[in-house]
């Protein structure tokens, strides 16, 4: 399942190549619960741990057409937002954290499937990322528990 879902991500990517286009890649891959984060062993304290594979193929693909990637970290201090609570119009806390980063040419140039330290250092790229997203969360729900 796992290769053929990076060729369909490969394929969607090479659609939009000549249409403008914005990709949104959700790279946790599904929502947290606590209970994936242990089964899964994430070294995070609020997210699982990052997947790397389409991400990697829609750079490969398309990466060259990007201005930049826009890191958003999404934070619900009060615990996930229910979504009958949004669509009856209740108030729902939300902190939005939104960081531009710049489309790196070794992103664009690197072959995920088939380069073994390639595939590597993307995991290394996107594992500094999420320490750094764990780090912010943390912060911020410290910083609510203050209140």
């Amino acid at each position: 399942m796992k290769g053929k879902d990076l060729e369909t991500t490969r394929r969607a990517c090479e659609k939009f190549r000549y249409a403008p286009t914005s990709v949104i890649n959700f790279v946790e891959g599904t929502r947290f619960s606590e209970a994936k984060r242990e089964r899964r062993q994430s070294p995070y304290q609020s997210l699982l741990a990052p997947r790397a594979g389409g991400f990697a193929v829609a750079m490969a693909a398309m990466g060259s057409l990007f201005d930049s990637i826009l890191d958003v970290t999404v934070v619900y201090p009060e615990g996930p937002a229910k979504f009958w609570e949004l669509c009856c119009g209740r108030h729902v806390p939300v902190i939005v954290h939104v960081r531009e980063r710049p489309v790196e040419e070794w992103l664009v140039a690197g072959d995920y499937q088939a380069d073994r330290q390639f595939r590597r250092r993307v995991h290394r790229w996107l594992g500094d990322i999420w320490q750094e997203k764990d780090e912010l969360l943390q912060q911020v729900l410290e910083k609510q528990e203050i209140q």
